[in-house]
């Protein structure tokens, strides 16, 4: 059989290009022959487990298939057989897989599951690769963004650097389709989102709350955001996050608008009114970044709560 180090599976001639794996085109196939077992999940309904019990089959001379393993892991790690409890606190789950692992998470799996007398998962979310200059981002491949490299860059110029690597990883990677990160995209997208947008957001409005209202701005309840709702419903991450970036956008165009620092000089009644509403539109989109940036979305809301400017940027400007 013709065999992929880097999938870790076999491969058929019309899964090739031009003789090699699509996805690690930098490695040569191995020509193995080898002897296997192979679970027939196609005929799940047996009752395996009850089998097993009655008529052990072991042999010493073979090992458990890598992909049927790792699946087993899934289930094992929290408490299935032992702590039927514990495991079903947490299953049935929503689970994530890579679209080259469809046929394993979506089939096999499921049948494994079925074969076993357990609930399948309740959805299957297929996500595509992260490319790096166009190729897959892989190990095997030598092209990986290492994600600790990321928070050690933004250290010097983030107060939460992990929240950086958080947001370029949900905001700049599709939901569902293959994305390509650089360390040159994530440069531009933390000075043109989090430096510039957010950041300069919040400066902007502390500054003019600090400056011209007495006290905390009475911040009232929040009504629920439709459009983010309905991206968390099919589970496009990307989706919902571009919803807050747009509010924050607007949020900033509605300042260039209104300029309520030049008002409030003219008219402090009408200033601060405008001020106040800036403060309230800032916490709405801080509470709406929570999943996304936690930790600056919980500083940001700290700021309003105790009504002072940030002592350190959210987003200092990178060299």
């Amino acid at each position: 059989m013709k065999y992929c180090v880097g999938c870790e599976l076999e491969k058929t001639d019309s899964e090739l290009i031009d003789g090699k794996c699509p996805l690690h085109s930098n490695r040569e196939l191995e020509i193995r022959e080898e002897e296997n077992y192979f679970f027939k999940f196609s005929n799940y309904a047996k009752p395996l487990l009850a089998l097993y019990a009655a008529e052990p089959n072991l042999d010493d001379e073979h090992v458990m298939y890598v992909w049927f393993d790792a699946l087993v892991n899934y289930i094992s790690a929290i408490g299935w057989p032992d702590d039927m409890a514990k495991f079903e606190k947490w299953w049935p789950v929503i689970q994530y897989c890579g679209k080259d692992n469809n046929r394993q998470q979506s089939a096999m799996w499921q049948a494994m599951l079925l074969s076993a007398k357990l609930p399948p998962t309740k959805h299957i979310i297929i996500d595509g690769f992260i490319m790096s200059g166009g190729q897959k981002m892989s190990k095997s491949l030598g092209n990986v963004i290492s994600p600790v490299d990321v928070i050690e860059f933004f250290k010097p110029h983030a107060l939460f650097p992990e929240d950086v690597l958080r947001f370029v990883l949900l905001h700049d990677v599709p939901s569902f389709e293959d994305g390509d990160l650089t360390m040159e995209s994530i440069r531009l997208s933390y000075a043109t989102s989090l430096q510039n947008g957010i950041g300069n957001l919040v400066n902007r409005i502390m500054k003019m709350a600090t400056t011209h209202l007495d006290g905390p701005v009475d911040i009232p309840k929040m009504n629920h955001s439709n459009s983010i709702d309905e991206a968390f419903a099919v589970f496009d991450i990307k989706r919902a996050l571009e919803h807050v970036m747009a509010a924050a956008r607007e949020l900033d165009g509605y300042i260039q608008e209104t300029a309520p620092f030049k008002v409030v000089k003219v008219n402090k009644e009408d200033g601060e009114v405008l001020i106040v509403e800036m403060v309230e539109r800032l916490h709405r989109i801080a509470t709406l970044l929570l999943p996304f940036i936690p930790h600056t979305a919980e500083e940001i809301l700290r700021l309003i709560r105790e009504h002072e400017m940030p002592e350190k940027p959210l987003f200092n400007r990178l060299p």
